[in-house]
């Protein structure tokens, strides 16, 4: 399970222990199954199952930020489904915490104002774009890298490093050299004397 699932299923031991009522807490299998999609976990057993009721409560009445989400990204009035939580509403709420403060998207699945969540929702799409200009850049500047300075005939594991990579997005690209070049691959941000890298790596490729 995902670790929103892991969550769910925490607040329903303690509600069934306490004897409250499940009402309350299905109001809260939207957030869950656009979690467990967005993590891609097998979509299997338990995860089907919350996943199916979280998207016919989105689909059926959405709460207000992701409402305005599903307006922001030109998906209203479209039936929500999981690719389009992977591909569309996904990337959205995690750029933000990849380009500056994660409590955005917080304040969005928990925002009572509408108009509110539509501020909130146009930073998210802002961002997102935001973090796809930088993700091209980077990827590029990474192939350019390995291209002109590695031999891959006699390298295992590709090391790259670069000023001021940005930490939000090394990791996605770090990712997209490993299947390029069909080698495990760590990629460094090197700025002000400070190291921050990341790894990738499939144990098939090892």
């Amino acid at each position: 399970m995902a670790g929103v699932g892991v969550a769910f299923k925490l607040l329903h031991a303690l509600y069934t222990r306490l004897g409250y009522g499940m009402d309350d807490l299905q109001e809260y299998l939207d957030l869950v199954a656009i979690g467990t999609a967005a993590d891609i976990v097998p979509l299997l057993d338990e995860n089907r199952i919350l996943v199916k009721y979280g998207l016919n409560k989105i689909n059926k009445n959405p709460r207000n930020g992701i409402f305005a989400l599903l307006e922001s990204s030109s998906l209203l009035g479209r039936e929500l489904d999981v690719s389009l939580i992977v591909f569309v509403l996904a990337p959205r709420l995690n750029a933000v915490g990849r380009m500056s403060a994660a409590k955005k998207a917080v304040h969005l699945l928990t925002s009572s104002s509408l108009q509110q969540s539509r501020n909130i929702a146009r930073v998210l799409e802002s961002e997102n774009r935001t973090r796809r200009n930088i993700d091209e850049l980077t990827c590029q500047e990474a192939i350019e890298l390995v291209e002109n300075t590695i031999d891959l005939d006699r390298t295992k594991i590709l090391v790259l490093a670069k000023e001021n990579w940005h930490l939000g997005v090394i990791g996605i690209v770090a990712s997209r050299i490993m299947e390029k070049f069909n080698r495990p691959s760590i990629l460094i941000s090197l700025n002000k004397g400070l190291s921050r890298a990341v790894l990738r790596l499939e144990f098939d490729k090892l």
